[in-house]
């Protein structure tokens, strides 16, 4: 008779989900905790508050054509009455809460989603048509269009690369 390795006996045990290990989730947990990290260096800190933080925010694409950006955030589980969208000091602000929505007298065995307010601020450099920004929320997906001033439209330009 083999005897099994003590943490596998251990998982084996009243674990409703056979094929998940305790290791199951570091995947997701660690990509959650890259994506934090990098969204935290790459905003300058004195654009960051407290009220900025919280447990959880949107995952966001960011898209340019030449007459206007695209901003499409990833708000599952959300209404259109949860979110505000605002444009401010040349940047986009998304915020909002998703209400948790736990019942009582239910043991859950793994509870994996995130609730609470968010706050999104997305810096843009070009100059914006605020009052042409357009908002859509369709599938739990907000899409917001940026249309750029004629100026910020003329001002693309590919710069030649010289060999030294």
């Amino acid at each position: 008779m083999t005897r099994e390795p003590t943490l596998r006996r251990r998982l084996a045990g009243p674990n409703l989900f056979p094929r998940m290990s305790i290791l199951g989730t570091l995947p997701s947990r660690a990509e959650s905790l890259q994506h934090r990290l990098r969204h935290l260096l790459d905003e300058p800190w004195e654009e960051r508050s407290a009220v900025e933080t919280s447990l959880w925010e949107p995952v966001v694409d960011v898209s340019e054509t030449p007459t206007e950006f695209v901003v499409k955030a990833e708000l599952p589980g959300m209404l259109m009455k949860d979110v505000t969208v605002e444009f401010s000091d040349g940047a986009l602000l998304l915020h909002g809460e998703k209400v948790e929505e736990r019942v009582e007298d239910t043991k859950y065995f793994v509870w994996e989603r995130t609730f609470g307010s968010f706050r999104r601020v997305i810096p843009f450099a070009a100059e914006i048509e605020v009052e042409r920004i357009t908002a859509e929320f369709t599938n739990g997906v907000l899409s917001v269009r940026l249309p750029k001033t004629e100026q910020a439209k003329a001002q693309h330009r590919t710069i030649p690369i010289l060999p030294r």
